[in-house]
């Protein structure tokens, strides 16, 4: 009997689960990973993964170990906790959270993290944090929206950039231009709406300076092209560059004139005369088929040549011929007489011509015939009778 009960708990033993024996080692814990880079001042955040082996609910306490001056914390639900609940062989995931002081020095650090329950220990895992140098905060932060601005010969292009203050105390930055076309005026102010002209700024700790301005005054006689400009900010060592772009477009703008700047002239009547016109591209860029046209007095013949320009070069001057012929029986008096150049791009110009017409003298050279034709019979009468 005693060796057949022995043989009996035996059985029994050899069928039950080894789970079901013991609750030893019963903890078990996990991490994504066991070792990591961090930022001197920067906070790891990570999951901690819990589990319970027992086969009744439990409260797990949350352990670490860390250096001196480190903070190691556990949460869940927005709360930093403790301890954790576990219903049997349940898991569960809890927020893990290290920051080491903001003056600790570079280098790898451990932290060992492991849960309890009572005397039972779950595994220890050791975490190995390498803590690198924070990085080198400049003393400012320039902030420049548009880097290219475009505009016509003549006009301000004004460059807007804000500058943030990194540090703690006062800083004063200076600006300074390092590269620009010549004989551009170029300038720093303290906004848009400002005309004093400035070289540096005083920004207060962590505060920010909005709208200061680089304005540009383009010339306005210039070619049409990209130009390069280049300024810098710099405070206590520091300097930061910043490179520009100023779109130039052409004017396309031009005159039509005549040579002697004279508007007015004389024609008898039934006579052709030739006047010459000047067309003058007074812009900065090339210009296109220039149509010319006429408005003459009602009856006049006027002929323009050519009537068209194909193409007119920057500061260019082209003449044209504008042939005018009056009737015969025009009367004399003062007539307008109306040339018009258009072009799509530089639009209209015009040109108003005063033109007076005279009548021919033939009373005044039969007067002139008749006064010849008396003096020559006076001489002949002296010639005869006056011999003796």
């Amino acid at each position: 009997m005693k060796y057949g009960r022995t043989l009996i708990i035996l059985m029994i033993l050899a069928l039950t689960p080894l789970s079901c024996l013991a609750d030893e080692g019963g903890l078990e814990i996990s991490i994504p990973f066991t070792g990591v880079y961090l930022q001197q001042g920067s906070t790891l955040s990570t999951s901690l993964y819990v589990k319970s082996n027992f086969s009744y609910p439990i409260s797990v306490d949350l352990c670490s170990e860390a250096p001196r001056g480190w903070n190691v914390t556990f949460r869940s639900y927005g709360y930093d906790i403790t301890s954790i609940y576990l219903t049997p062989r349940a898991e569960k995931s809890v927020e893990l959270k290290i920051k080491p002081p903001d003056n600790e020095e570079p280098g790898d650090y451990t932290i060992t993290i492991y849960a309890k329950y009572g005397n039972v220990l779950s595994n220890k895992i050791n975490l190995t944090i390498h803590l690198q140098p924070k990085p080198q905060v400049p003393p400012f932060e320039l902030r420049v929206p548009y880097m290219s601005l475009r505009g016509q010969p003549g006009s301000t292009l004004d460059y807007r950039f804000d500058i943030k203050n990194n540090l703690d105390k006062d800083i004063v930055v200076g600006f300074n231009i390092i590269e620009a076309p010549e004989g551009w005026g170029i300038s720093f102010k303290p906004s848009t709406y400002e005309n004093r002209i400035i070289s540096s700024v005083t920004i207060r700790p962590k505060d920010t300076q909005y709208g200061l301005v680089l304005s540009v005054n383009v010339p306005k006689y210039i070619p049409p092209g990209d130009y390069k400009i280049k300024f810098s900010v710099s405070t206590e060592g520091y300097t930061k560059e910043v490179d520009l772009t100023a779109k130039v477009s052409g004017i396309k703008e031009y005159r039509l004139t005549t040579p002697n700047r004279m508007l007015s002239f004389e024609v008898q009547a039934g006579e052709v005369r030739n006047v010459t016109l000047s067309v003058i591209n007074e812009g900065t860029d090339v210009i296109q088929d220039i149509e010319l046209t006429t408005s003459p007095p009602p009856g006049w013949e006027v002929k323009v040549y050519p009537e068209k320009i194909d193409i007119l070069k920057v500061g260019e001057t082209k003449s044209v011929t504008l042939t005018v012929q009056t009737p015969s029986n025009t009367l004399a008096g003062d007539y307008s007489l109306r040339v018009s150049a258009w072009n799509i791009d530089a639009g209209r110009q015009t040109l108003d011509l005063r033109i007076t017409v005279t009548k021919q003298t033939y009373w005044g050279m039969i007067g002139i015939l008749v006064v010849v034709l008396s003096v020559a019979i006076l001489i002949l009468v002296f010639w005869r009778f006056g011999r003796p």
